[in-house]
Formats: structure tokens, C-alpha cells, sequence
């Protein structure tokens, strides 16, 4: 099939805005601009009929220019008009990429390179590159991920799960480094990282991450999925969770552990931080609640969320004032390597053996990959899981209202999660032995992660704002971002 540039262009203007991922699609956006950075027609797909190409795309935005990864198959309609699809569920397409990484194969594109980087080879086996299932295992606004089943002769499997991430930055990205790094501590609490696919353009010395390759889980369901269901459907539920959420806690400190690393050269060291480093982190912290401020005012909101986020608006200095303060006081406690984004959906869970296992190394995706990998309180990861906990009570009392079912409250799951992460974690160099100062820390962590949601939620799931919303409400009510 032949299309000229012209129709690419238009199909894929049409197709963008309906895709999850993209998101560019409020008023403030309308006037982005697509053009194509590179196109790269996969190996032996030249003369198909719907060809599979990898697209690399850049948006020019009144606010920022972003490059975007888009795996497309190219259709053709009964009018001959060009279509496009999602190919990442594409059997061929996934074949192409197992093939780059397990063979650490570089194919030369008009405009860059894409490099496979392989490192573990334990799960490796001689498979029939025309005999694979891929089925999906879901999207959010930052990646794509699906299960890659690759059959040999005699029908025996290997499980992959493939991760696409969709926008793109050259520079290292914290999901194959360490994921790489966790690989040769030999930490158990996490799927393996099998490879990865680089892009790299022309002209840049850098490349960036497009792409990962996992072990795959079998029988495995995420926390937040098996947290609903204990919840709705168990008589004693709650306490069952309870456990649940202590053995995360236990988790959580046993990553942190791993994340520090005792060589000093390291990337994985801890520092102490000094008033620069809590500056620097105030500063970001600060920057982008500024941002999130800026986004809000300007967002189409309903009558009522938008008299409820002026109040908050009106008091935002203040917030400001708190989070610069609390971060920006002496600390005894290390900064460290941290997840970065860490919540229910980021851990898996095999109800069978309640094994707990820690995916999803990238950092918060909105933010730039040197922020990501930047070392912190491990206070950002027990903030994030912390407010997971308010979204799943949140999610459960909209369950409890169409059911009539018990309702909970976040607290007790928060408690319960801290004081398990501490059991393991006293004595620990990123954990201090000042309450006082471990609890201001935490609550501005808290307060930085529900400004973040506020932002996110307007952007991309405007019916979940309440979650944050409230949260904000309530610390300018009591001091504290913990209701019942």
C-alpha cells in the first residue's frame, strides 16, 4: 500500500486525539502542530498490504515540544481514505521487537537508529518467530504494555510482557537503568528486565528508551485490582487487606534497601542532602505546584469544581509557603534512588502465594527524566502509595453507593503501611529517627503528590479530580491530608 505524506499526516491528525495516551486534546492544545521525525517501515513489512510502522512524531504546543512514539498499522476504508490503528497488539509487530532485543539487533532508520539491548538470557529459548499470541494488558497515559506468548516446536512458551513508552526523551531512562541495576542485585521483588529498544536520532550523541522487555508474571493481578475485589466482595475483606497492605509496607522498605547502594561512585548512593539539595527539591516542588495553579485557573470545569478549586486557588501561596518550609529543613535521613511513582497499580500480586512483586521503574511520566532519576526521601514513594490508598476508599464508596456495601477509610490503611515500613526500616540511612521531622516531610510529600493528581486528573481523567480535590480541602482544613 502507498500513502503519500500528505494523507499519513491527515490520518494520523484524526486518529491522535482518540488514543488514551495522547494527551493534547484540551482548548489551550487545539493548535499543536504534527510533523513526523521518523518513520521506520519494519523489516519485511515494504510491500504488505497494511503495513506496521513505528512513528515518531513531534507536537509543537503552546506549552512545550513533545516527541511521541506510535507503533500504526495504515488501512484503507471502502473511500480509499487512510486509517490509522494501534498496532501494539500486532502479533508481527511484537515479533519484530523480540528480534531486536533478544538479537541485539540495530536497524538504521532515515533519520536515526534503533539499537536492542539485551541482559538477561536466562529466559531465552529457540522459538518460532511466526508463531506468537500477544494480548494486552493495558494502557495509561504513558505507556502501552502487552503479554507476548513466543511458542517453540513443541508448543512450550516464554513470557514476555513488552512496554511501549510513549513519549519520548533522549537521556537515560530510569526504567532500563534500574531495572538493569535491581538485575544485578539480584533483588527477587521485581520482574526481571530482560532488554530494551533505544532510539536514537541523528545528529544527537544521546539515544532514549522506547521500549521494554519483562518477565511476565503468570496468574499475577495488580494491588489495586485485588484491594477492589477484597473490599467488595469478601466478608472480612478489609482485614485481609490490612495484612496485605503491612506486607507492601515490608516491600516497599525491602526496595528501598535495594535502591542504595553502598559504592560511592554509584548513581545509587545515598547523600546526605544539603541545604542545596533540599533546595533544588523545594524549588521543583514549588515550580510545579505553580504550574499545576497556572493549568487549573485556565482548565473547563463544571460551575461547582470550579468554585471548589478558586477556594483552594485562593490559598495557594500558602501551600507554597508549606511545602518550601517543610522540605527545606535539616534532615538526618539519605536521599535515595526511589520508584518515583508508586501506588496500587504498580505492584503485582499472585493471590494464590500473595507474592508481591514491584513493575513500573519509569518515575512520574509528565516530569523530565533528569527529575526523575534525581535522588529524594524515599518520603515521595510512602506519599505515593499513601494516596493510592485514598483513591482506592474513594473508588470503593462509589462502589458502596451503587451496592450498598460497607464504606472505609484510607487511615488505617496508611497506618497500617507506615508502621510495617518502619518495623524494617529503623536504622536504615534514608530513614530518621525524628518523628517530628519524618512526619512534616512525609506531609509535604503528600502535598506535593495530591497537587501533581490535580493536575493530572483535569488533564487526562477529569471525573477523578474529587480525589485530589478533596484532599487539598481537607489540608487546608486540619493541616493534614488524611480524612475518614
Amino acid at each position: 500500500m502507498h500513502e503519500t505524506a500528505r494523507e499519513k499526516h491527515d490520518a494520523l491528525a484524526r486518529w491522535l486525539p482518540q488514543c488514551r495516551w495522547f494527551g493534547y486534546k484540551r482548548t489551550s492544545d487545539r493548535d499543536h502542530q504534527l510533523r513526523c521525525i521518523d518513520s521506520i517501515v519494519l523489516p519485511g513489512h515494504e510491500l504488505r498490504n497494511e503495513p506496521v510502522q513505528l512513528e515518531m512524531l513531534g507536537f509543537h504546543t503552546d506549552t512545550a515540544e513533545i516527541t511521541c512514539v506510535a507503533p500504526v498499522q495504515y488501512t484503507r476504508d471502502q473511500d480509499g481514505t487512510l486509517l490509522c490503528h494501534d498496532a501494539t497488539q500486532d502479533e508481527c509487530f511484537h515479533a519484530w521487537l523480540l528480534e531486536q532485543v533478544l538479537e541485539r539487533k540495530v536497524l538504521q532508520t532515515s533519520c536515526g537508529s534503533l539499537r536492542g539491548h539485551l541482559i538477561h538470557t536466562g529466559l531465552l529459548h529457540d522459538y518460532d518467530i511466526q508463531r506468537l499470541a500477544v494480548s494486552p494488558l493495558g494502557a495509561n497515559a504513558s505507556n502501552t504494555s502487552a503479554h507476548i506468548r513466543a511458542f517453540d516446536s513443541d508448543t512450550v512458551s516464554t513470557n514476555y510482557v513488552a512496554k511501549w513508552f510513549r513519549t519520548f526523551s533522549t537521556g537515560t531512562h530510569p526504567e532500563s537503568e534500574i531495572g538493569t541495576y535491581l538485575a544485578q542485585k539480584k533483588w527477587p521483588n521485581t520482574p526481571t528486565l530482560v532488554g530494551w529498544l533505544e532510539y536514537t536520532p541523528q545528529r544527537e550523541g544521546q539515544g532514549g528508551t522506547v521500549a521494554t522487555l519483562h518477565e511476565f508474571i503468570p496468574r499475577s493481578t495488580s494491588l489495586w485490582d485485588y484491594s477492589l475485589d477484597q473490599l467488595s466482595n469478601h466478608e472480612n475483606g478489609f482485614d485481609h487487606l490490612l495484612a496485605t497492605v503491612a506486607e507492601v509496607g515490608k516491600r516497599t522498605a525491602g526496595m528501598h534497601k535495594a535502591l542504595t547502594d553502598t559504592d560511592s561512585s554509584s548513581a545509587f548512593a545515598p547523600v546526605v542532602p544539603l541545604l542545596s539539595d533540599r533546595e533544588t527539591t523545594a524549588n521543583a516542588m514549588v515550580d510545579h505546584a505553580q504550574n499545576v495553579w497556572n493549568a487549573v485557573r485556565v482548565a473547563e470545569l463544571s460551575p461547582s469544581v470550579r468554585h471548589r478549586i478558586d477556594q483552594v486557588l485562593s490559598h495557594h501561596v500558602l501551600i507554597n509557603d508549606a511545602l518550601r518550609k517543610a522540605i527545606t529543613s535539616p534532615q538526618t535521613s539519605a536521599y535515595i534512588r526511589v520508584h518515583g511513582d508508586y501506588h496500587l497499580g504498580q505492584i503485582l500480586i499472585t493471590p494464590e502465594n500473595r507474592r508481591i512483586e514491584v513493575i513500573d521503574f519509569e518515575g512520574e511520566p509528565q516530569k523530565a527524566l533528569t527529575e526523575r532519576r534525581r535522588r529524594t526521601s524515599v518520603c515521595k514513594d510512602l506519599a505515593g502509595m499513601s494516596r493510592s490508598f485514598d483513591y482506592l476508599c474513594f473508588q470503593e464508596r462509589f462502589q458502596a453507593h451503587r451496592t450498598g456495601t460497607a464504606q472505609y477509610s484510607a487511615t488505617e490503611l496508611v497506618r497500617t503501611f507506615l508502621e510495617a515500613y518502619e518495623i524494617e526500616s529503623v536504622g536504615a540511612c534514608f530513614y530518621s529517627d525524628n518523628e517530628k521531622d519524618r512526619m512534616a516531610l512525609f506531609n509535604a510529600f503528600m502535598l506535593d503528590k495530591a497537587i501533581y493528581e490535580l493536575g493530572y486528573e483535569i488533564h487526562y481523567r477529569p471525573d477523578w479530580i474529587d480525589v485530589p480535590l478533596r484532599a487539598l480541602e481537607t489540608y487546608l482544613d486540619t493541616g493534614s491530608l488524611l480524612h475518614t
